[in-house]
């Protein structure tokens, strides 16, 4: 089934295949849509052959069906010979009788090879299909991961924010007390020297009485 209600026929699934390529597959991997694209082709390709094989093959069944009535009606079909049978060397042509059984051989390699070549084709679609699964479920994960990543470089940019605005707080606070501190050294300046010179009339005050 591979979770995606694949048709069994191999030109169904290369259709549907391609369906579900164009659909599923990311925009932000090009090369990979390409390539999947590309063996989708070339598997269209063989299975084209295929069945051109198979439309060959079709009308030689046929003929042997015929061959086979005619073989089933003439008993002397295969002459019976008193003596052994010699071997035949591979120069000497086969007999005509033998015909039919040779050409049945052919019908059923061919036909064998259409199967088989047949199922390697599906096979093939199948595998594909899987790797095209995968693929996806990895794109998700890595969205997710992605998604994880913006969320957390955005409350990094809030927290940088946040301690951009305390720290402008702090340097306005430090200019703050670096003025009152200015101040409070001026006041204190101004109040000694105001007690120096109080002092000092004191002094003179005193002198003068003396």
């Amino acid at each position: 089934d591979n979770g995606c209600n694949m048709p069994s026929a191999p030109a169904r699934k290369l259709d549907r295949f391609g369906e579900v390529i164009t659909a599923v597959c990311p925009t932000s991997t090009p090369s990979v849509v390409n390539r999947l694209q590309k063996r989708v082709a070339a598997l269209e390709n063989e299975l084209a052959k295929v069945r051109h094989t198979a439309a060959r093959v079709e009308p030689l069944e046929k003929a042997l069906a015929k061959e086979r009535e005619k073989e089933n009606d003439s008993p002397q079909a295969f002459p019976q010979s008193p003596d052994p049978t010699p071997p035949i060397s591979p120069l000497t042509p086969l007999p005509q009788a033998t015909e039919p059984l040779v050409a049945r051989i052919l019908l059923a390699l061919k036909i064998t090879c259409v199967e088989e070549h047949t199922e390697h084709v599906d096979m093939r679609v199948q595998d594909l299909i899987k790797r095209v699964e995968e693929l996806m479920t990895e794109n998700a994960r890595l969205g997710e991961q992605l998604l994880g990543s913006r969320m957390e470089f955005q409350r990094l940019e809030a927290q940088v924010v946040e301690l951009q605005r305390e720290n402008k707080a702090l340097v306005a606070e430090s200019k703050g007390a670096k003025q009152a501190l200015k101040d409070a050294e001026v006041d204190r300046v101004a109040a000694a020297q105001r007690e120096a010179e109080a002092a000092s009339m004191e002094l003179q005050r005193l002198e003068a009485q003396v």
